[in-house]
């Protein structure tokens, strides 16, 4: 019988400036750095969910400057978050978190340091609906 049991993801985004990108992944969003193969970056969010963050000189991909990605997170509450993001003089695009107008969630968003746009989201629902 074949096994499709799914382990987990990896999201890959590329960057010109690695050791930039990884400071502010390290050192202000604190997520769980895993593995470090020099020209990638590998960090847990979660159990079975991890972010790579790669040279774009030296990835399989370059980087864009539209940067057509965006990082949704979802936590348990939104409130510790944001003060972690704002105190590491992160600016966020919104002065306080917002309540979704189609989903129902909290959140706000922020460019990483490169221009990759990151959300935090509390669904107030499940999946928001």
């Amino acid at each position: 019988m074949e096994d499709f049991t799914l382990e987990g993801t990896l999201t890959l985004l590329y960057y010109d400036d690695l050791g930039k990108a990884f400071n502010f992944y390290n050192d202000i969003l604190k997520f769980e750095f895993v593995a470090d193969f020099g020209y990638v970056k590998i960090f847990k969010v979660i159990d079975g969910a991890l972010l790579g963050l790669v040279d774009g000189q030296l990835g399989s991909h370059r980087t864009s400057p539209s940067k057509p990605v965006r990082l949704v997170v979802m936590v348990k509450d939104i409130d510790p978050w944001f003060s972690r993001v704002k105190s590491g003089v992160v600016e966020t695009l919104e002065e306080t978190p917002f309540t979704g107008k189609k989903m129902k969630l909290k959140g706000f968003t922020f460019k990483d340091p490169e221009g990759y746009t990151v959300e935090f989201c509390q669904y107030l629902t499940p999946y928001g609906l």
